[in-house]
């Protein structure tokens, strides 16, 4: 009896492995580039939520205390009339100026807005 020859496996060659590499690299790209834009979009929705929370405590502040000015508004002062019991955090590390109406978020002293425009404010971001 004769043993009939194995048939040729075929192997992958430089080209194609390569060119699967390329479009792996491609996708990754494309993927990081989208949860980038993703993740300042989320900041943005955040931060506002909380800048409307400030407001509203702002709001109510001045309801409850009508001849106190807005300069000396502090965060201690609107503590008690916001939703939660600690002072909210922004991303990036960002603070809360409280002492404008609307109140602002600021990162190292500027006006923190992570939308591309630098005409529409942080309380549209995401709409």
């Amino acid at each position: 009896m004769r043993m009939q020859p194995s048939s040729k496996r075929r192997a992958f060659t430089l080209i194609e492995v390569a060119a699967v590499i390329a479009v792996l690299l491609v996708l990754a790209a494309v993927t990081t580039l989208g949860i980038e834009q993703y993740l300042s979009w989320r900041d943005g929705q955040l931060a506002g939520d909380i800048l409307r929370q400030v407001d509203a405590a702002q709001r109510l502040y001045f309801a409850d205390n009508p001849s106190d000015s807005l300069a000396a508004l502090t965060t201690a002062k609107l503590l008690p009339y916001m939703p939660t019991a600690s002072w909210p955090t922004l991303p990036l590390s960002a603070t809360i100026d409280c002492t404008t109406s609307p109140p602002r978020a600021l990162l190292g002293g500027a006006p923190y807005d992570p939308s591309p425009s630098t005409t529409d404010g942080i309380w549209d971001v995401g709409k």
